[in-house]
């Protein structure tokens, strides 16, 4: 067996992934690269800013011997993805080092390259994050999804379902909010509101809406060219950005997050004071999967960085590959 442990000291962060793969499988190091950039924001800045989820490449220079055993003192989740290839399935030393190296407390995702993965006894009870062939996209939309779990599922404040409030102009924005709506709802584990959707005829539509958006741990911000226009809109964003106590959680206040959706024509609009700094994505329909996952990524996995860390930062620029 390979060391055990790493010969330098890795910082306390919330959350580790642990790529592991064969050298043999030539895709593994595409796919670890993949997700270190994606676990790092647009063009890494999560990581420079000592933000980022930290991806960790475990792999081995020698075929027939596997990787160091995965540290288990040095974050809160320790998620480990194996890509079980034929070369990972076929060697007993491999095979062997999924029960040997991979502490107990870790939480196992791996990608079952290979059918073989299946005979595996520690692997065999669990979902596979997917089969055959792995892809960088799905595999990236997954584990967003299944950390993101793991961060949530301990916090009182927020339910293991994540919900965004839509807000939009009817005169100009059902159309963008309804292609939104379909794409959060094809994610996985989010749950929408939507007006038209979401409020049933009849009932108080004002008491349903502010309800809507205490209710909501994220809202998407449909600007199109009617948007800034509309009082109730913009009164929308306001209560939204407003402060919120966390009674049951810490005692301490926090900020929702609110993300930009730019559905603009091209007219001229009013400013609005209410969006702030808040982050914008050009909406494009074509497009819809990727700007989702973007956005549901940031509101997943970033906002729960700040409770869970401890005064260190990690930082992220030095990826490691870890080699006997």
């Amino acid at each position: 067996m390979a060391k055990s442990t790493p010969d330098f000291d890795l910082e306390w962060v919330p959350l580790r992934i642990f790529v592991v793969w064969h050298p043999e499988y030539k895709t593994g190091l595409k796919l670890a690269n993949d997700l270190h950039s994606w676990f790092g924001g647009p063009d890494r800045a999560w990581h420079r800013a000592g933000l980022g989820v930290p991806v960790m490449f475990w792999t081995s220079q020698d075929w027939e011997t596997p990787p160091g055993s995965i540290p288990s003192d040095s974050q809160a989740y320790a998620v480990v993805v194996p890509l079980v290839d034929e070369h990972f399935a076929a060697l007993r030393n491999w095979r062997d080092w999924i029960d040997q190296g991979i502490p107990a407390a870790c939480h196992i995702r791996f990608w079952a390259v290979h059918p073989a993965a299946f005979q595996i006894d520690r692997l065999s009870p669990i979902n596979p994050l997917g089969t055959r062939e792995c892809s960088c996209e799905t595999l990236r939309r997954l584990l967003t999804e299944s950390c993101s779990l793991l961060l949530v599922a301990g916090r009182s404040r927020i339910e293991r379902s994540l919900s965004f409030f839509i807000s939009y102009a009817r005169k100009d924005g059902v159309g963008v909010a309804s292609d939104v709506r379909r794409a959060l709802l094809e994610y996985g584990n989010v749950q929408v509101f939507m007006d038209v959707h979401d409020i049933e005829p009849g009932r108080g539509w004002q008491e349903r809406l502010v309800k809507g958006i205490e209710d909501g741990a994220a809202m998407l911000a449909i600007v199109t060219d009617e948007y800034s226009e509309r009082a109730w809109c913009r009164r929308e964003l306001r209560e939204f950005r407003t402060p919120v106590y966390d009674y049951k959680g810490g005692k301490h206040w926090w900020l929702r997050p609110v993300f930009v959706l730019d559905a603009l024509s091209g007219n001229r609009t009013r400013s609005m004071f209410e969006i702030g700094s808040a982050p914008t994505a050009r909406w494009q329909k074509d497009a819809a999967t990727g700007i989702i996952d973007a956005l549901v990524l940031d509101v997943r996995i970033g906002p729960f960085q700040f409770p869970l860390c401890e005064p260190s930062l990690y930082r992220a620029e030095e990826v490691c590959r870890f080699c006997d």
